[in-house]
Formats: structure tokens, C-alpha cells, sequence
């Protein structure tokens, strides 16, 4: 709301951050059938990789470092 009084752009997360997932889930969701959930990986624009644990870690850095991106236009 701070950001709209200042006469700012919104911030907008995609997909590929916690946030964004869970906001692409809420616009995306059916009414009728609408289940909360919880945040998780699952929510996040796919990474196509067998291993676990280098998935788990390449979402974690995709997130981090659009949010650092998404950092550096606010402090701009």
C-alpha cells in the first residue's frame, strides 16, 4: 500500500519465488474445489532434474536470486 501512496510500482513476484507460487496457486485456483496449501516446492515453476537435493538447491537459488533482483530495483 506504501508503494501505491508513493506513486511506485508494485512489486511483483513470479513464479519461481515462494511467494509468487502461492500467489499464481490463488488466482489460478478452482472456487468449487479450492484446497489450501502450504508452501512447498511443488508450487514453483518446474526444474527438470532427477537428483533431489540439486533440484531443492537450484529452487532455492532461483528464488534467491530473484529476490535479490527484485532488491536491487527497490534500493535503485
Amino acid at each position: 500500500m506504501l508503494r501505491t501512496i508513493n506513486n511506485k510500482p508494485l512489486i511483483s513476484f513470479s513464479a519461481n519465488t515462494i511467494i509468487g507460487g502461492l500467489y499464481n496457486y490463488l488466482i489460478n485456483a478452482n472456487p468449487v474445489n479450492f484446497q489450501p496449501i502450504n508452501a512447498n516446492f511443488g508450487i514453483l515453476e518446474p526444474i527438470n532434474l532427477k537428483d533431489k537435493q540439486v533440484r531443492n538447491k537450484q529452487y532455492y537459488e532461483r528464488s534467491m536470486n530473484e529476490i535479490a533482483n527484485i532488491l536491487k530495483q527497490i534500493n535503485a
